[in-house]
């Protein structure tokens, strides 16, 4: 349900430990044909801040943002069952609706 690419390597040595550390993260997502339906950018590109592993964003990042390091830039890709499910997120996000996601890890507290 969810797969990850590395588009560049972090330090491979400072990994978020899942439940506990805070982890500031740039992000872009779209839907499989590219379309964008959130980014950073359109927050003024701050950097959106979440403890990971703690089921507070969609299971696809509970699951993948742990096994990026310090600095790696990576893209996710989140089966609709890791992602928003049979309820989407409307209005946004339809029913059933894979997403991808290009993730950033700029620092974990």
């Amino acid at each position: 349900g969810v797969s990850k690419q590395v588009l560049s390597p972090g330090d491979g040595v400072t990994f978020p430990v899942s439940g506990t550390s805070t982890v500031n993260v740039l992000y872009n997502g779209t839907f499989l044909d590219g379309t964008v339906f959130d980014a950073s950018v359109l927050h003024g590109n701050t950097p959106f801040s979440v403890v990971i592993g703690a089921m507070r964003v969609i299971p696809c990042w509970d699951v993948g943002v742990p096994t990026m390091s310090l600095g790696e830039v990576a893209e996710l890709y989140c089966k609709s069952e890791w992602a928003y499910g049979a309820s989407g997120s409307p209005p946004l996000i339809p029913p059933n609706t894979d997403l991808n996601f290009w993730v950033s890890l700029v620092s974990i507290n």
